[in-house]
């Protein structure tokens, strides 16, 4: 088993498309200079992340996170994303 695919049942589509052009888990991590168990634990790609996994891959941060970009909540999650109350 190539490592990261035990959770991919779990994970939505467009975290899979991005660690498929990445070419792993590993790979993702180091292009954006986090931990891979950081990008291990994701379900769907952050808020924050979302636009530099589109410049680096060529994937439309629509597809990243169509929750986000399709329904102009882009704002409301990223204040709650870093929100710590």
């Amino acid at each position: 088993m190539r490592y990261g695919t035990a959770r991919n049942d779990q994970r939505d589509a467009g975290l899979l498309l991005a660690i498929k052009k990445a070419g792993s888990i590993t790979e993702l991590a180091a292009e954006l200079d986090i931990s891979i168990s950081a990008v291990s634990q994701w379900d769907k790609v952050p808020v924050r992340h979302c636009e530099m996994i589109s410049v680096l891959y060529a994937i439309s941060p629509r597809r990243l996170r169509p929750d986000v970009y399709d329904h102009g909540l882009k704002r409301k999650l990223i204040r709650d994303e870093w929100s710590f109350s």
